[in-house]
């Protein structure tokens, strides 16, 4: 089969010559490569070495498409670890445009980079201010034109959010603002303090805003309390959520379409069970609760649709337990399916639906960007080191294996055994890699095949 492919990806090669460099464009039954580009080319780091962390591109720059199909990327700038660059590139790959930053100023993981359903971006920065760090909001047009910036009061860390009503949230941890198209603050709330001074605020989507504040008796930790504000910035209602398990606390929220949201409540040590899932109406009323015996953190939820997924077994490091993918039905909290992967390290899950992403041993980073540039996509995507595959999200089947024909594909053109799914979404994919007869690090963007 894997000989049938070889020949399959060798005799449908074509060649791409930029400058000095000459890449491979590979077509398949399964796909077929529409751009690909070498850091040189993009002028960025597609690979970091840390001393203390990963030596690859990682999660850092999970790249975002808008509906006119551009790309963006979110990278280090060329050799330059503390400098950072956001490129956008067109469906053939060229360069529209770039801004790059100064050192430290943006954060380039890209958790704080948004886009809404028009393509404009969000995102914050931060600049020296005598002896404090300010924060600054700011709103780029799909052309990189600044819209607007918004300098945070204070000198506490911020977070970005889209309601996905045309405003933006910036919180600190002790204040939130709502900030309108033209880049006017229409809102403030003070925000209840957390132990530790931990950010209250939680989520921000669908027209509504959502924190919490913890509710103790003397020194014991009872659990806390959720307040859900409209479109209007007023009070909907707010929602306790008591604890019965010792420390466990409130983490995570999702919402749904329809207005109901999931609470995940999950204990800090991640050496104790169990986790509870809680889902409530659009009025704050409990519809069903849900306690999970495995070993998971609230970042191992995610969903899609009127669709819970969770992942079991992502924590336990021996080879014994089964790391799985489990979905829940969010109107019934039953258990509906269940997909064991087939991979030996820690799998990452990608849902075309929200864009929030499991990533193994890293933090849920899509569920804070919120990407709302893209037409809904339901499939779930498992992607990883040398492993790419379509899933669907009712029955968690496998639908589609690209493994043997990227496999193919990049020995046959690269003379390489591994490559990085970054993100699937809608019909196409980002895989980044190394040439190993180059030694250059190269991002392509692939078409994938219709179902």
């Amino acid at each position: 089969m894997k000989y049938r492919l070889f020949l399959t990806v060798f005799m449908s090669l074509a060649f791409l010559l930029s400058g000095n460099a000459t890449y491979a464009i590979g077509t398949t039954p399964d796909y077929s490569v529409q751009w690909l580009l070498s850091e040189k080319q993009l002028g960025l780091s597609l690979h970091y070495d840390y001393s203390s962390y990963r030596t690859s591109m990682g999660v850092f720059s999970v790249p975002t498409i808008n509906k006119a199909g551009n790309t963006y990327l979110i990278a280090h700038r060329t050799n330059d670890l503390t400098s950072s660059a956001i490129l956008c590139l067109n469906r053939d790959g060229k360069v529209k445009w770039r801004k790059d930053f100064k050192a430290n100023e943006l954060d380039v993981k890209g958790n704080y980079i948004h886009t809404d359903q028009e393509g404009n971006l969000y995102y914050l920065t931060s600049q020296l201010s005598g002896k404090n760090r300010k924060q600054i909001a700011h709103s780029l047009t799909s052309d990189g034109v600044e819209r607007w910036t918004y300098i945070i009061p204070g000198n506490d860390a911020g977070e970005l959010a889209l309601r996905g009503d045309g405003n933006t949230i910036v919180s600190t941890t002790t204040k939130l603002y709502v900030i309108n198209a033209k880049g006017k603050v229409t809102f403030t709330k003070d925000l209840p303090q957390t132990n530790a001074n931990n950010l209250s605020f939680l989520s921000a989507d669908n027209g509504k805003i959502l924190f919490y504040k913890y509710l103790f008796n003397k020194d014991t930790y009872l659990g806390s309390e959720i307040y859900i504000y409209g479109s209007d910035n007023k009070l909907l209602y707010k929602v306790p959520v008591t604890i019965g398990f010792g420390d466990m606390k409130s983490k995570v929220i999702r919402f749904f379409d329809n207005g109901d949201f999931l609470n995940v409540q999950s204990y800090d040590n991640m050496s104790k069970l169990p986790a509870v899932l809680k889902m409530y109406d659009s009025k704050g009323k409990l519809k069903w609760k849900k306690v999970i015996y495995t070993n998971i953190r609230v970042d191992d939820v995610f969903i899609s649709g009127r669709n819970i997924y969770y992942c079991s077994g992502f924590h336990d490091y021996s080879t014994a337990m089964a790391k799985s993918l489990l979905r829940i039905d969010a109107d019934t909290g039953e258990e509906k399916s269940n997909y064991t992967t087939m991979q030996k390290g820690m799998p990452t899950f990608y849902t075309g639906y929200n864009q929030e992403t499991i990533i193994g041993n890293e933090s849920l980073i899509k569920a804070a960007r919120r990407d709302l540039s893209q037409e809904k996509d339901l499939s779930l995507y498992e992607l990883g080191r040398g492993d790419f595959k379509r899933i669907d999200p009712y029955s968690l089947a496998v639908t589609s294996d690209y493994r043997e024909s990227l496999d193919a594909f990049m020995l046959a053109a690269y003379q390489s055994e591994d490559y990085q799914v970054m993100s699937a979404r809608n019909g196409f994919a980002y895989v980044y890699f190394e040439d190993l007869k180059t030694k250059q690090y190269l991002l392509a963007r692939i078409k994938l095949a219709k179902l």
